[in-house]
């Protein structure tokens, strides 16, 4: 992994002020989320599921425990006036492709095909988020790089938070025939000691398609983590989600769980593949972790930990993401350098510029 010593000491100075800030949040607001003893605190096999109210403005959660049944309401604060035109900004969810000759493998329409995963992803967060809200998409140097479009290939990317996460980052890549692309990230609070959400999904030239979803724990040495026994049934449904990763850009070892969904497919397959198996699939995992979030007990006194394995996370992943290059050949080397970096892993050394405070 890249980076200095010497900067990973001055970033930790630097983090002072903003870890002060993180533990004031959770310190002098009340919580939104639900609270456990160490004695009540629900077993691993517990079973998560969400029920959602009819009115607009509330939401409500149960977790069930052999013997005890908890029920928590948790009122959902207005959307941000921000939310809808962040949405709706550069066209989108985009209804066409930007190449008109182009059909989509899902229902031979000219519609991007990953854009499903993106229309249900922002409906679900919309529904079931605690202050949704807009975050902006930019470089260091204050740069919008919310969109991109070289005439043959365009990018689209928002970002929001909530109570519960960070950030959440949304991609969508719409080259045509030539790429569909979608991806997301999303990280809990760092009061929460918990692993991170991806989301890749991505074809080429409609006769390659790689479609991950994990759980990625943030922690090193985090074999069997207990989460994963809330995955395995939902992944067992899904034998064509079974792939194992090459190690040409990562270790499956570092960062991912063994529970992680991955399927591949040529252009016959991928139909199938793609809303047949893993749809529902990332779906479930979807829900899982905005669940396991949810029901999570704040610790404060992890702040400092998580936000130091949020940036070895970036690092890592920056370090060895391809889109690098994809988006250096489509968009330009220095828009590629931002991106990655300031966007895409903004906490990995590139990125950091002095505090822990970026999405």
């Amino acid at each position: 992994m890249k980076g200095s010593s010497c900067a990973f000491f001055v970033s930790m100075l630097s983090s002072v002020n903003v870890i002060y800030a993180w533990l004031g949040s959770t310190t002098k607001k009340k919580p939104f989320f639900s609270t456990f003893s160490s004695a009540s605190r629900p077993s691993i096999t517990r079973k998560l599921f969400m029920d959602i109210e009819q009115d607009a403005l509330a939401k409500s959660f149960r977790i069930e425990i052999p013997g005890i049944v908890s029920a928590l309401s948790i009122p959902r604060h207005v959307q941000h006036a921000e939310i809808d035109p962040a949405i709706a900004s550069n066209g989108m969810p985009w209804q066409s492709s930007i190449d008109p000759q182009y059909r989509s493998l899902a229902d031979n329409s000219n519609k991007p095909f990953y854009l499903p995963f993106w229309e249900w992803q922002m409906d679900y967060m919309k529904k079931h988020l605690t202050n949704l809200q807009v975050l902006p998409v930019e470089s260091k140097q204050g740069h919008d790089l919310s969109y991109r479009n070289n005439g043959k290939v365009r990018l689209h990317t928002c970002q929001c938070s909530s109570e519960e996460y960070k950030c959440i980052r949304m991609t969508v890549m719409d080259g045509g025939a030539r790429t569909q692309v979608f991806t997301s990230l999303w990280y809990p609070q760092p009061h929460f000691n918990l692993p991170v959400l991806g989301i890749d999904l991505l074809q080429f030239g409609q006769s390659k398609h790689l479609c991950i979803v994990d759980f990625q724990p943030i922690q090193e040495n985090s074999s069997d983590q207990p989460f994963e026994q809330l995955l395995q049934p939902i992944r067992d449904q899904y034998p064509s989600l079974h792939g194992k990763m090459t190690r040409r850009f990562y270790d499956e070892d570092a960062f991912f769980s063994k529970q992680m969904l991955l399927g591949r497919s040529d252009r016959a397959g991928a139909n199938d593949l793609v809303y047949k198996d893993l749809f529902p699939a990332y779906q479930a995992y979807v829900n899982t972790h905005v669940q396991m979030v949810q029901s999570a007990t704040p610790s404060p006194s992890t702040v400092a930990d998580v936000l130091q394995r949020h940036a070895a996370y970036d690092n890592y992943s920056a370090a060895r993401d391809p889109a690098h290059a994809m988006l250096a050949a489509t968009f330009g080397k220095d828009f590629a350098d931002d991106y990655v970096y300031d966007v895409l892993f903004p906490l990995s050394d590139r990125g950091i510029s002095g505090t822990f405070d970026s999405c």
